[in-house]
């Protein structure tokens, strides 16, 4: 009973209810198998986000810290670089 009240009420905090609004070249990273975010959630997400958008996808769960998830980390950051360098957000 209370899921719908708190659902109406950080309506307005959901970045879906604002992306409509918003200009500029857009990056997805989402991981394959997450389960910090469901499906849906991410489907939702990429549906609302404008044109022009590029969306990527990482093997694996959700981006976390620890040792073990370095690698991703390592591979998330030069995706995300070399991404922004051919936008033109960054000089290289």
């Amino acid at each position: 009973m209370l899921a719908p009240v708190l659902d109406f009420l950080l309506s307005p905090l959901e970045p879906t209810q604002h992306l409509s609004q918003i200009n500029g070249h857009f990056l997805i990273l989402q991981g394959q198998d997450d389960t910090l975010v469901p499906e849906e959630a991410r489907r939702r997400f990429y549906e609302a986000t404008p044109e022009p958008k590029t969306s990527v996808t990482f093997a694996g769960n959700h981006m976390s810290v620890g040792k073990e998830k370095m690698a991703l980390l390592k591979e998330i950051i030069e995706t995300s670089k070399k991404w922004l360098i051919e936008n033109g957000a960054i000089n290289s």
